[in-house]
């Protein structure tokens, strides 16, 4: 390992330009690396989603569940298939070993579900795998000063939802509560048979009054033009006014109200209001995520003042800056203990200094590694520093330790320092890689659980190995430098140690 030590003597300008690159880097890895609350990991579980309009719970499943269900037999590692059904709707989960890769699980299922023939009406089927990097970072209300109608719901998707979609990093926008207003159809009968308007013709009446239909071709100025006929209602009065027959209107055979969908009702602070969730991608920053939505909702309440008003009740960006930045001080109190500890022992600033540049430089080594690993910053990694602190120092307070004992009878030429680090050099090499071979292996880990561990091992792999590269090639280099004037003190026949050891070994 003395190898380390050989060129960082013979090139010194490189050294300090390495370690001056390394801090500059290591500060700006550590402000642009993706900051999240938990590493990104899939859940061993897969959703499936089926809409079926005008179904009951029983013929959903007969002929959507179970065809389903069936499809999914053939799956690799599927353990469980939970489901549950109802008007309209079913859900079902599927369960998976811990061992599986849920994407390619998920790939798997999506296949086989797209070759299952389902009815007429029933939607395409929603397939979903739970990321930990898709937890909402962003929920926020937006209440009105009236009540919220289809005016209000229209201002919200096409005015206000693009200006969150539109934010770098957002990954999916999910709104809630304030559905759309429905018309309500109450059909006298009576007044239908006297009219002699049948009620199956009504009905295919009203569906076709908001469809546009191709009805052919047209060959005008020598061109082939399709021709489209186009329904459109405007107004409840509209509807009213539909001519059945040439004596008889909607409103004439049957009583035509606008109603309120009130299957679901949400207040904020007591008002009526339209639940907005984001989520962010993969890839972006939770903090820088949560600052930009900030921002957009005070540019939202500024534009949008006696209209509505934007309401952020909960932004997982804050909760994420404070952990990291109470995870950070606890780092940095370590190294402060560290410093102080080491000063205590080795009674010396010089030798001090030399060995605590040990800390903010493994750590900066640490990022560097860390962003070109793709690992983002959270509570396990930023754990994993906290953890891997006290141990950065080790490598090179035996390193300069064992340099200022033999200084009494050298100088302190190049050759004494590589011979004084190849002395020690097998022994901290051996430490350190016992250290990693203990924490290395998380990383082979199945399943879900190695994305939530591996990131962890990452970091203690990368933050020792890059203080045992400092003690290898900065420390000497330092050494040579400041401790010229370091005095060795005599050593005294009777000190506390010797006492406690005699008084140890007697039987």
């Amino acid at each position: 390992m003395t190898w380390f030590t050989k060129w960082a003597l013979r090139n010194k300008a490189a050294l300090a330009f390495a370690v001056f690159a390394s801090m500059i880097f290591g500060v700006f890895n550590y402000t642009t690396i993706p900051m999240e609350l938990m590493p990104s990991a899939d859940q061993p579980y897969v959703t499936i989603s089926v809409v079926g309009n005008g179904m009951d719970a029983v013929s959903m499943d007969e002929q959507v569940t179970q065809p389903i269900e069936k499809a999914l037999n053939g799956v690799r590692g599927k353990q469980n298939v939970a489901a549950q059904t109802g008007n309209n709707f079913t859900q079902m989960t599927v369960t998976f070993e811990s061992d599986i890769n849920v994407k390619e699980a998920k790939q798997q299922i999506q296949e086989r579900i797209s070759m299952v023939n389902l009815p007429s009406g029933v939607m395409k089927p929603y397939v979903v795998n739970l990321n930990t990097s898709e937890i909402p970072i962003v929920e926020l209300g937006l209440t009105f000063d009236k009540e919220i109608g289809n005016h209000e719901l229209n201002l919200v998707e096409n005015e206000i939802m693009p200006m969150f979609q539109d934010l770098k990093g957002v990954g999916n926008v999910i709104t809630n509560g304030g559905n759309n207003q429905q018309v309500l159809i109450k059909v006298d009968p009576y007044k239908l048979a006297t009219a002699q308007y049948p009620l199956e013709k009504l009905y295919t009446l009203l569906q076709g009054k908001n469809a546009s239909v191709a009805v052919g071709e047209q060959t005008l100025n020598n061109e082939a033009t399709s021709i489209i006929v186009t329904g459109k209602l405007e107004s409840v009065d509209d509807l009213k006014n539909i001519q059945l027959n040439n004596k008889t209107k909607l409103q004439d055979v049957a009583d035509v109200s606008l109603q309120k969908d009130t299957a679901s009702i949400t207040h904020l602070n007591g008002k009526n209001f339209i639940d907005v969730v984001i989520q962010k991608d993969s890839t972006s920053n939770a903090v820088t995520l949560g600052k930009q939505v900030e921002d957009a909702v005070k540019q939202i309440n500024k534009d949008y003042k006696g209209t509505l008003q934007a309401t952020i009740f909960m932004n997982l960006g804050n909760t994420v800056l404070d952990s990291i930045n109470s995870m950070t001080r606890e780092v940095l109190t370590g190294a402060l203990f560290a410093t102080l500890i080491i000063w205590l022992f080795l009674r010396s600033f010089r030798m001090t200094l030399i060995t605590i540049v040990s800390i903010p430089l493994s750590l900066c080594i640490t990022m560097i590694l860390l962003s070109f690993f793709g690992v983002t910053l959270n509570i396990l990694t930023l754990g994993g520093i906290a953890v891997s602190v006290g141990r950065l120092v080790d490598d090179s307070i035996v390193v300069v330790e064992n340099i200022y004992r033999r200084k009494k009878e050298h100088e302190l030429t190049p050759a004494f320092l590589i011979e004084a680090v190849k002395e020690v050099g097998a022994a901290i090499t051996s430490s350190t890689l016992t250290t990693v071979a203990v924490f290395l292996p998380m990383m082979i880990v199945s399943g879900g659980l190695r994305d939530l561990v591996a990131p962890f091992a990452i970091t203690i792999t990368c933050s020792l190995l890059a203080s045992l590269l400092v003690s290898l090639t900065v420390v000497p280099v330092l050494s040579g430098r400041m401790m010229k004037k370091v005095k060795v003190k005599e050593h005294k026949t009777h000190s506390f140690y010797p006492t406690v050891l005699k008084v140890v070994a007697q039987p």
